[in-house]
């Protein structure tokens, strides 16, 4: 599990740290267009700082035991989150590029991955 949250955290915090030193940058390869110091604020908030401040909590935890069930929770919600917008998006907005299901399926990964360390490991190591 700590190589779970390790792992999972690490990437938490590079997908975040992009946003927060190039907003511009890491928006294009979506088709957004930052032209606004309120747009660029926004991202490096939301896409950026968000995940910089989880992906350090699931690291974390790894260290902290604590912290281990907050962080998989942390991580089953932002997956469940990004899966249910994405699932929407596809009935709404029509096929997406390769970027997107790439995403798609390791938010999947991520999201089965937590559940299955809340469910069934965490249970069985309590009760031993």
């Amino acid at each position: 599990m700590d190589g779970f949250l390790i792992i999972t955290g690490i990437i938490i915090v590079l997908v975040g740290l992009r946003p927060i030193f190039s907003p511009v940058a890491a928006s294009l390869p979506f088709g957004i267009e930052l032209n606004s110091v309120n747009a660029r604020n926004q991202t490096r908030a939301s896409a950026g700082g968000v995940a910089v401040a989880a992906g350090i909590l699931v690291t974390a935890a790894a260290a902290v035991p604590v912290l281990i069930l907050p962080a998989l929770v942390l991580v089953a919600v932002l997956t469940a989150g990004l899966t249910l917008g994405r699932l929407i998006s596809f009935v709404t907005d029509g096929r997406p590029t390769t970027l997107i299901w790439v995403s798609f399926g390791a938010e999947l990964l991520g999201l089965a991955q937590s559940i299955f360390w809340i469910t069934v490991v965490l249970p069985a190591s309590a009760a031993a």
